[in-house]
Formats: C-alpha cells, sequence, structure tokens
C-alpha cells in the first residue's frame, strides 16, 4: 500500500497518468468506507469477482462464525468501465489502513491497474492509494451451500438497529425468533435473571412457510460490528431456518445488498473469574499485533466497548491490560490509545518482522519477571510442562495460565522452538 506523495508536478504526473484508466467512481463513498469498515472487522482477505453485473466480495472468517458474500450492483457506481470476468484476492486488513483517510471525501474512484487495486480520493487535494493483489487468493471458493429457510422477515434497519444494541446490553448471545401464531419476529437475550425480549415497530414483510416456531442463536457482538452499515441500509432481511446459520441481507437502496452468513451455533460457556494485579491476560498473543494495529488506525483513541463489539478485545479486556502492562498502550479519558512505543511496534510489525519479534521479546523481559525466569529456564533444554511450571513458581507467582501465555509470547517473538507449541499446548496451536 502506498500514498503518492512528493512535489506537486510529481503528483500530477502519476494522478494524470492514471485518470483515462479509471473504471469505476462510486456514488456514496461513505458507504463504501462503512461496509470495508465492517468487513475488515470479520475478515483479513477477501476474493473480489467484478463482471457487468456489477462487484461481489466473499470471505469467511478465520473462526468460522461468519461468512461475507456482498454484492455492489452496477447502479452502485456512477461510471462503470470493469472488464467482465476480473478476479482476485486483496488483504482487507491494509485497505482498513487507508479507510480512516477517505473519511467524507468529495470523490472516490477506483481503478485496477498492474495486479493492484487503486483508490483516487479527493476532498480538496488528491490522494492514490495503491494496494497490491494476494499471490494467494484462498476465498475464490465454490458457491456457499444453498439453505432452505422456513421463515423470512424483512424490518426497517434502524428498528433492527436499536434492537441489537438493547440485546447487547444483556448478553453477548442473543435469539432472533419468528413465532408460528400471527406470526411475529422478536429479539432476546438472557444472562442469569436478566432478560430482554424486543420486537421491531413495523415488519415490512414476514413469512412463515412451515407454520413452526423457528429460532437460532447467534453472537450479538457479531451483528453489532456491522452497526455503522446498517445504519446506511434502509432494510434488513433475517432468514431463520431450524439448524441452519442465520442469514443477514443488508439492502442499500436498489444498489446493492450486503449478505453476513452467522453461525448459529451456541458457545460454550463457563464461570468468569475476575483477574486483576499483574495476572496475565486470557489471550491469544498472536491477536496482539491486530489489537495494536487497529488503535494505530485511530489516534485519537477507541473505548473498550467497541473495541469488544468490534471482535478486537476480550470480554475481560485481556488486550488492553497486556499492552498496557507492556507499556504499548494506555488509557485516557476513557480510552485506549498507543504509546510512543505501541506506535514504534505496530511500524515495526508492518516493515520488518524480526525487529518486532525482538522489540516484543526485550519489552516482555523488561516487565515480566516469570519470563525472564522462563527463558532462563529453556536455554539449556526443553523441560517437561510440571517441571518448567515448577522452576518459574519457585521464584515468581504465577498459574499454569499464565505459563500458556508466557509460552505464545515466546514463541510469537522466536525465542521459543515454535514446535514446542505442539509439547506445551497438547496440540494447540497458539
Amino acid at each position: 500500500m502506498q500514498s503518492c506523495g512528493g512535489s506537486t508536478t510529481e503528483f500530477q504526473r502519476f494522478y494524470s497518468e492514471r485518470v483515462p484508466k479509471l473504471i469505476a467512481s462510486i456514488s456514496n463513498p461513505e458507504v463504501f468506507r462503512q461496509l470495508f469498515q465492517c468487513v475488515s472487522k470479520f475478515v483479513e482477505k477477501v476474493h473480489f469477482d467484478i463482471n457487468q453485473e456489477g462487484m461481489r466480495i466473499r470471505s469467511i472468517d478465520p473462526d468460522d462464525f461468519c461468512y461475507v458474500d456482498v454484492f455492489l450492483k452496477r447502479s452502485f457506481f456512477g461510471d462503470y468501465l470493469f472488464e467482465d470476468g476480473m478476479k482476485f484476492g486483496l488483504d482487507v486488513s491494509k485497505l482498513s489502513k487507508v479507510l480512516p483517510k477517505i473519511y467524507k471525501v468529495d470523490s472516490l474512484d477506483i481503478n485496477i491497474n498492474g495486479g493492484f487495486l487503486e483508490l483516487f480520493a479527493t476532498k480538496k487535494w488528491k490522494t492514490v492509494f495503491r494496494i497490491k493483489f494476494l499471490e494467494e487468493d484462498p476465498f475464490d471458493l465454490a458457491e456457499p451451500k444453498r439453505f432452505r429457510y422456513q421463515t423470512f422477515a424483512e424490518i426497517p434497519a434502524e428498528d433492527f438497529s436499536n434492537l441489537v444494541d438493547a440485546a447487547s446490553a444483556v448478553s453477548n448471545e442473543m435469539k432472533l425468533s419468528v413465532e408460528k401464531d400471527n406470526p411475529r419476529f422478536f429479539m432476546s437475550a438472557k444472562s442469569g435473571d436478566y432478560f430482554y425480549v424486543g420486537e421491531p415497530s413495523e415488519i415490512i414483510r414476514i413469512k412463515n412457510k412451515d407454520g413452526q416456531n423457528v429460532s437460532a442463536s447467534v453472537i450479538t457482538n457479531y451483528i453489532k460490528a456491522l452497526g455503522p452499515l446498517i445504519k446506511q441500509c434502509k432494510t434488513v432481511r433475517v432468514r431463520l431456518g431450524a439448524d441452519k446459520p442465520v442469514r443477514l441481507d443488508l439492502v442499500y437502496q436498489d444498489r446493492g445488498v450486503f449478505s453476513f452468513i452467522l453461525s448459529h451455533r451456541r458457545r460454550k460457556t463457563g464461570p468468569v473469574s475476575k483477574r486483576g494485579g499483574m495476572s496475565l491476560p486470557r489471550l491469544t498473543v498472536t491477536k496482539l499485533p491486530e489489537f495494536l494495529l487497529y488503535l494505530s488506525n485511530t489516534p485519537e483513541g477507541e473505548e473498550n466497548r467497541f473495541l469488544k463489539a468490534a471482535g478486537l478485545e476480550t470480554s475481560g479486556g485481556d488486550y488492553t491490560r497486556m499492552s498496557k502492562q507492556l507499556g504499548l498502550a494506555y488509557h485516557k479519558k476513557g480510552r485506549i490509545k498507543l504509546t510512543r512505543e505501541g506506535a514504534l511496534f505496530v511500524n515495526l510489525t508492518q516493515n520488518d518482522l524480526k525487529q518486532a519479534r525482538e522489540f516484543l521479546h526485550k519489552l516482555a523481559l523488561s516487565k515480566y519477571e516469570a519470563y525472564r525466569v522462563m527463558i532462563d529456564s529453556l536455554k539449556d533444554r526443553p523441560l517437561a510442562p510440571d517441571e518448567l511450571f515448577g522452576q518459574i513458581t519457585a521464584k515468581s507467582k504465577i498459574d499454569k495460565q499464565d505459563l500458556s501465555t508466557l509460552l505464545g509470547l515466546a514463541i510469537w517473538c522466536g525465542v521459543v522452538d515454535r514446535k514446542l507449541a505442539l509439547y506445551y499446548f497438547g496440540g494447540k496451536r497458539e
């Protein structure tokens, strides 16, 4: 990805050379920005299919909870000169870095040029961003299985958004239901003795083909993360079926349909213990750089509740806590922001991963006594998990979950052989 600067003459030459090649202009840049901002919360890589009818973007999130299938009709664009049958993969995590820079632009155009997707933004100034296609396209997939849904409900987007916001205050899992009598659509959420149920003020259309009660559970935060995009649309179509994933079609005027198919599988939950002090977070260390990268794109900082809604933070705020313990982030006026060291680490992860690993390793050595003891204990040979745990607890007070976090950190930093992950984590990869 690159933003083109330099002298005015150089920029004008770069820009003017490409203007005749522009193949699409976006009628509503803000909807485009919100669309990819939401998509990038779920997935990192997407597949593009482009033809004379429009542009289709597909992907699946890493946890297999959300299938993304977006179709932008030709009418979504102004000028539309795409060649028929264009296909490519794109890293939308890179595109997400660009999105804050095209907020409320006057115009936005797209070009495909030599293996790059180019965005041309105008807002008193002109900017060109280029993002290279993926060499391997992991989501050039066959068409997904077509489900026969028993029920269909079309709801005003504003009503739907308000109901989701209310349900998310009760639980991170909600149920969408259609009752056979009359038929009616409603949402519900439950946590202990705390219960919520809500119905939209208006149902545009509703069908219940089999005349049965149908309901499905979904993770609330997956839908809540779509909030900004839902608000750009007029209606939401909800499709439910027994033992089938929930399908949400966000209808944007007559210009596009943004579809998200969400797993109906209930999450296994258990008691949540509160941890304080210097105890280590319960997190997957490999996702820490992603958390910090998001913060780097929000210089004004972000509230924890929004990070959680976007799936970037755990319910216990573990990524924030580890970032603060390592000196990579801090709280200010209710928002989490990067420190200078945090910004440096993000820059290293993008430009020199080896140095990023060394940087994080040195930070961990300076901040965690147990980490220092563990590294010293593993210098000569691998130790059995119980033996390693015994050596560390003799000098530092931690539990076995803390040890798992420390090992994950050391493996990501490359100072402990990655093969040991199978040994210490019982076959689970960090």
